[in-house]
């Protein structure tokens, strides 16, 4: 799905009158955090978490916990909109990887694979330097309870996902690291 990118959104004015009222009262705007890219050198910002079918529009759920490859072109992060991509959506937040194109950008949804349950969300992903590789942490409701897993894959699905670790229920694993070679990972476990 390639979709053109549009600036990031100015200010108002400070300046700007009020509107004038209409009779209906106004609803309150619904804030969402967005994924933006900024290039420092070229002077750009881009606003990466965008609908699938319309460009101009922002993702339509919170989209946080960026993870930049070395180069800038790949970006993964955590999303629980339902309008990044055209397939169905999962019920749970997911992890997207945006391939900057200048003028657009190529969304994935990176594939689960099957973690022994159903998954409730997912967090903390980490692209490798190449941007090719990508982990992050999927909380799995199984019969034990919720068990974090570390899955480890290609978000192009070229690859069999690794699951990392052997965590029990009400485990906390966070904060994924990869190496910029992509065989090495570090991350937060706290166990109770």
């Amino acid at each position: 799905v390639a979709a053109a990118l549009s600036p990031a959104p100015a200010s108002a004015p400070t300046d700007a009158p009020d509107p004038e009222p209409t009779g209906a009262p106004t609803p309150a705007p619904t804030a969402k955090q967005n994924i933006f890219l900024a290039g420092l050198d070229d002077d750009f910002t881009r606003l990466l978490s965008v609908s699938a079918d319309d460009p101009g529009v922002p993702a339509n759920g919170d989209s946080t916990s960026p993870s930049i490859s070395a180069d800038g072109r790949y970006v993964a992060f955590v999303s629980d909109a339902t309008n990044l991509v055209d397939d169905i959506p999962t019920g749970h937040s997911d992890v997207y990887v945006a391939e900057d194109m200048g003028d657009s950008v190529q969304m994935t949804r990176v594939a689960l694979p099957d973690l022994g349950g159903t998954v409730v969300g997912v967090s903390s992903p980490a692209l490798n330097g190449d941007g090719d590789e990508v982990a992050f942490v999927a909380d799995v409701n199984t019969s034990a309870g919720t068990v974090p897993r570390i899955v480890f894959t290609n978000p192009w699905g070229r690859d069999e996902p690794i699951e990392v670790g052997n965590f029990t229920a009400n485990d906390e694993v966070d904060d994924v690291r990869i190496s910029a070679d992509g065989w090495t990972l570090a991350y937060e476990y706290t166990t109770y």
